[in-house]
């Protein structure tokens, strides 16, 4: 139960998504926590002196153990510049009040260099300006102390430095020193942090072009290894398959045609993309895609069909400019899929079903230039597009079926 409670409270007001160790928030809560076990394992110190100053000292510790508890309950309520600040200051009249009600030089100012080494890491890259703030006013209070510890020591004999040069000369550089390690470490630490963070972004662009992002999201939030997500839901398949492929295979070196599939699908990919559609896969002239699953049956029939237009004129204006003598047939089915990924080793997001098969084959069966549809994509999309009946198309595996040719916007 304590461990859940000291976790709960180092990870007070942090992102899940910057979850770190090297979070300054972590870093802030952490050490707040470190302060209160301190303030608490004091106590058997406290009643064994009892005669120096007893009361006050408990007094003091009880008070400034609420004050560091305070800070992660800062934070979780977003208020992180005054967690900052009241750690801050809180350590600095700790140490004051307890060098003084201890009565006793005990170098309690040194406590200052190990919170000066401290400082840069409680504040975010942005936040330059406060680590300088913080830095002065602790190197202040170092100094201040050790004067007045200087000041009531006896003097050195020696004709060569008074006790004040030698006092200030050790404050400066125990501060230099203090401070220049604190940095480099501060520095290697954010290098490591965005190297491993320019990894992690690099992982996920990659994940974006193979998997969906609910996929990928299911995937990153896994804690154990559960099986992928395949869901059931309506949506709308389209096949797009080049027409006279492998005659300009053999008038087509493999370099030159290996571009050229690559310009072509790269193009047919923004369309896919711009029309909310998922790529599914390639495989060699042909080319599919399903819909992602929209709020109605109507939205992903009308975000196929228009693909399928702007896939055309795109195509169209591909054989112009590169001088081919191809055409382009595409095939759309509306109806129940299942999607997901199926396996545990080099995952491939897929569709599955019924819907898929009539995709197919309203694209085999379809003529160049053209967009063969279903009977269920011709009732969501009429008022949308112009269809002209085609009575008992012989279907591969399927029987006879009336189709739909989806010819023209009727706004046109």
């Amino acid at each position: 139960m304590s461990i859940l409670l000291f976790k709960d409270l180092v990870s007070a007001g942090i992102d899940s998504a910057n979850a770190d160790n090297g979070n300054p928030i972590r870093i802030i809560n952490t050490i707040s926590l470190m302060i209160v076990a301190m303030l608490v394992f004091q106590l058997p110190v406290i009643f064994y002196f009892w005669s120096i100053s007893g009361y006050s000292v408990l007094t003091c510790s009880a008070i400034f153990t609420l004050v560091f508890l305070s800070i992660p309950f800062l934070n979780r309520k977003k208020h992180f510049l005054t967690a900052r600040a009241i750690l801050m200051f809180g350590y600095i009249l700790y140490i004051s009040f307890s060098s003084l009600l201890w009565q006793t030089n005990n170098n309690f100012h040194y406590f200052f260099i190990v919170a000066l080494f401290v400082s840069p890491f409680i504040y975010y890259q942005w936040e330059s300006q406060q680590i300088i703030v913080n830095c002065f006013l602790y190197f202040c209070c170092f100094v201040g102390l050790e004067f007045n510890n200087a000041l009531t020591q006896e003097p050195i004999n020696s004709s060569v430095i008074d006790q004040p040069s030698l006092t200030t000369i050790n404050c400066l550089l125990l501060f230099g020193a203090t401070l220049l390690s604190s940095m480099l470490v501060r520095n290697n630490t954010m290098l490591s942090q965005t190297k491993s963070q320019t990894g992690i972004n690099n992982a996920k662009n990659l994940l974006v072009k193979v998997l969906p992002k609910f996929l990928i999201n299911h995937l990153s939030e896994s804690t154990a290894a559960k099986p992928l997500p395949v869901s059931t839901h309506m949506s709308s398949v389209l096949f797009a398959d080049i027409q006279g492929y492998t005659a300009f295979c053999r008038d087509t070196s493999e370099k030159d045609l290996i571009l050229l599939l690559n310009q072509l699908y790269s193009e047919i990919d923004k369309l896919i993309q711009h029309y909310c559609l998922e790529k599914i896969k390639t495989n060699g002239d042909q080319y599919m895609a399903a819909t992602r699953q929209f709020n109605a049956d109507r939205d992903h029939a009308l975000a196929a069909c228009q693909c399928a237009f702007a896939i055309h004129a795109m195509f169209a204006r591909f054989c112009i400019r590169n001088q081919c003598d191809l055409g382009l047939r595409i095939g759309i089915a509306t109806g129940q899929v299942s999607s997901g990924v199926i396996g545990s080793d080099k995952l491939t997001y897929d569709v599955w079903g019924s819907t898929v098969n009539l995709a197919s084959r309203l694209e085999s069966s379809g003529k160049v230039g053209a967009i063969q549809v279903c009977e269920y994509t011709q009732q969501l999309t009429h008022e949308n597009y112009c269809h002209r009946k085609r009575n008992g198309n012989q279907l591969k595996g399927i029987g006879k079926l009336t189709t739909f040719w989806c010819e023209s916007n009727v706004n046109v």
